[in-house]
């Protein structure tokens, strides 16, 4: 992205780099042409790029109802207990207190979807902490 131009996306090439090679791998032109890999690798830097946009308009939406609480993690490794502090989760307590017109505005983004499914994956957290142990044994 461009300070100048904040719709527009850039895609550069460190020539310098040791994944770029004049002899070897996917070519990005031909005839002066893009080829069919460099299209797909531009619409998924694209893609990537409006998915983190929409992600940070949602956050700051949420956090403009002031729905976020910080929260510290005690999760149970092998017996060992590690905190895991700075991270924030949906508070399901303010969500309640919407009043019904907030309420709705937050259904009407298609935003209790994400909100329900993060309430939801809270329960999994040491669930998911031990079975990366278990992975990476």
């Amino acid at each position: 992205m461009s300070a100048e131009q904040q719709d527009k996306v850039w895609v550069g090439i460190r020539e310098e780099s040791a994944h770029v090679s004049t002899d070897e791998g996917n070519a990005l032109f031909e005839g002066g042409e893009e080829t069919a890999f460099l299209r797909l690798r531009k619409e998924s830097i694209i893609k990537n790029f409006e998915q983190e946009q929409m992600s940070k308009a949602i956050i700051a939406f949420l956090a403009q109802k002031e729905l976020f609480s910080p929260q510290s993690l005690t999760v149970d490794i092998k017996g060992e207990k590690r905190g895991i502090n700075g991270i924030y989760f949906i508070d399901e307590a303010k969500l309640n207190q919407l009043s019904s017109d907030e309420f709705l505005d937050i259904k009407q983004r298609g935003l209790l979807a994400p909100i329900y499914s993060h309430l939801n994956s809270l329960h999994q957290i040491n669930r998911l902490a031990k079975e990366e142990i278990e992975l990476s044994v």
